[in-house]
């Protein structure tokens, strides 16, 4: 019986060798791409602030440039971390009444710009990052968790899209004091 056991212990070993074994691939994921990076040779956080409705923090800023002070010349770029999630309908949507409020009044070209916004946002989560480039060129390049998603060509619509935080008329002069930098603004 000794024999029998020890045999079949020598069987399952040899067994165990000689059975092929799967190889292990390596698989390598691509890491995010840098979007600011991509845009900006010395970019530099210029300032972030949180987006507050109530007591919710709705979403997280941040401001990067290459010149401090801020002066509004491109390129630069807007990160916006999301603590809630969204419809992209949601957003475009916000975003066109926030242009709208600056006094931008050509129905058909906020008709426009909600269409391509409704192609390029997705869904946003809790932890999503959306980042707008306003570019040297002055179009405006979007980004979802480093990955390019779309863009709007039109010069005008980058203007009135940043100035919904970082404009002189922004509905919250606190936070764009906060992304901007104390230095680079007059008092509000």
């Amino acid at each position: 019986m000794l024999k029998t056991i020890n045999t079949a212990l020598l069987f399952s070993l040899i067994g165990g060798f000689c059975v092929a074994q799967p190889q292990i691939e390596e698989i390598s994921f691509a890491a995010p791409q840098d979007p600011v990076g991509m845009y900006m040779d010395e970019a530099r956080l210029i300032g972030s602030a949180t987006h507050e409705v109530v007591f919710w923090d709705i979403y997280d800023l941040t401001l990067y440039a290459e010149e401090r002070p801020f002066m509004g010349s491109p390129p630069y770029a807007l990160e916006i971390a999301y603590n809630k999630g969204f419809t992209a309908d949601l957003i475009a949507d916000k975003s066109i009444a926030l242009i709208r409020e600056q006094n931008f009044d050509d129905e058909m070209r906020l008709a426009e710009w909600h269409s391509q916004l409704i192609n390029i946002f997705p869904d946003v989560s809790k932890g999503t990052v959306l980042t707008g480039i306003y570019t040297d060129e002055k179009e405006t390049a979007f980004y979802c968790d480093g990955e390019y998603i779309g863009e709007i060509k039109d010069p005008e619509f980058g203007l009135y899209f940043f100035n919904i935080w970082l404009g002189e008329d922004s509905s919250e002069p606190k936070l764009r004091r906060e992304l901007i930098g104390s230095e680079s603004v007059d008092s509000d």
